[in-house]
């Protein structure tokens, strides 16, 4: 089964009833806000302002679980309670 024929060739989104059901559909169908997201990001008509905003998502994000990550393992290793 090829699966770039489930693909718009325009706009590269998932088309088809059952796209949501192959296998190799189930990411792209998920994820498809991220990719529209990113792309914003670096879309040069948007302001610098804006395009930071939307950035600012794809950078805090990994701060954030590493920061938690670190804090639940420094927990668990000195005998508290993991934050919840």
């Amino acid at each position: 089964m090829e699966g770039t024929r489930h693909y718009c060739a325009e706009c590269g989104a998932a088309t088809g009833a059952h796209t949501l059901y192959l296998p190799f559909e189930g990411v792209p169908a998920e994820a498809d806000f991220l990719a529209r997201w990113w792309k914003r990001c670096g879309d040069k008509k948007l302001g610098w302002g804006k395009r930071a905003l939307l950035f600012l998502p794809f950078v805090l994000f990994p701060v954030v679980l590493i920061v938690w990550l670190l804090a639940w393992t420094w927990s668990r290793l000195s005998g508290q309670n993991a934050p919840t």
